[in-house]
């Protein structure tokens, strides 16, 4: 049987969503994934077509939100550099 390895140094990069399905029966691996936080979601064979759709357009929301979020703090650090610059010029 052919096991799926996530890599480690993948799941410290915030920006990176995993949804995963399988055709194994054995799910201790993808029980894993999923409770260290690596996996998004799980999606079981057979899939509904509309809940796969679902799934993905909610995935990608999710990766946007994540990207704004990632964006939004490096703004934010880079403004308290400058204030911290400013603050010390005075």
């Amino acid at each position: 049987m052919k096991r799926t390895h996530l890599d480690p140094s993948l799941l410290y990069q915030i920006y990176i969503l995993f949804m995963l399905k399988s055709i194994y029966p054995d799910n201790t691996q993808i029980l894993t994934g999923i409770n260290t936080g690596s996996v998004y979601r799980y999606i079981t064979k057979p899939w509904n077509r509309e809940e796969l759709k679902m799934n993905i357009d909610k995935g990608l929301e999710t990766y946007q939100l994540r990207e704004q979020n990632r964006k939004l703090i490096a703004d934010l650090k880079e403004a308290n550099q400058t204030l911290e610059c400013s603050t010390i010029l005075k």
